[in-house]
């Protein structure tokens, strides 16, 4: 039993291209429109969206703007738009207001910044710049052995 006659139109995605054997493998199966077909009309740099926030890293967060497209948040721009407590703010499920700073369709990485965001380019920024020792936060320093209010009062006393 043909579920398809040759002649009749059909649905289908494109599995693979064989050009040497000058053949196509297609399916009627999960017949979707890849998300990122047409990514530049729905999203542009520079538009606002409310996107929810999949999950927070130590370099960043990773955030889906719609289904099937996800944007990266760098830590420095949470950083500089929630101070100390980005933590609170940027975790999941939370939604953020986000704007595009860039897009990059063969990649599939979008660059998302808060308002006011500095122009940064999806080439600038890698995930092993977030991961590199100076953009850890600064542990503070040990205390001397007698303490830091203890050497400050015994400065104080000998100063009067």
């Amino acid at each position: 039993m043909a579920i398809v006659s040759p002649g009749d139109t059909a649905e289908v995605r494109v599995l693979s291209v064989d050009q040497i054997n000058q053949r196509i493998s297609l399916t009627m199966k999960s017949v979707e429109k890849d998300p990122w077909f047409d990514i530049e009309t729905k999203f542009t740099k520079g538009s606002t969206h409310k996107a929810k926030v999949l999950s927070l890293k130590p370099f960043g967060a990773f955030l889906e703007l719609s289904n099937g497209i996800h944007g990266f948040l760098p830590l420095k721009t949470l950083q500089k738009a929630f101070g100390a407590k980005y933590r609170k703010e940027a975790c999941p499920p939370k939604k953020l207001q986000v704007q595009i700073v860039d897009i990059d369709p063969n990649n599939k990485k979008i660059l998302l910044g808060t308002s006011g965001y500095q122009s940064e380019k999806i080439e600038d920024i890698e995930y092993s710049d977030f991961l590199k020792k100076n953009e850890q936060p600064e542990r503070p320093t040990p205390l001397s052995s007698t303490g830091g209010f203890g050497d400050l009062l015994k400065e104080a006393i000998k100063n009067k």
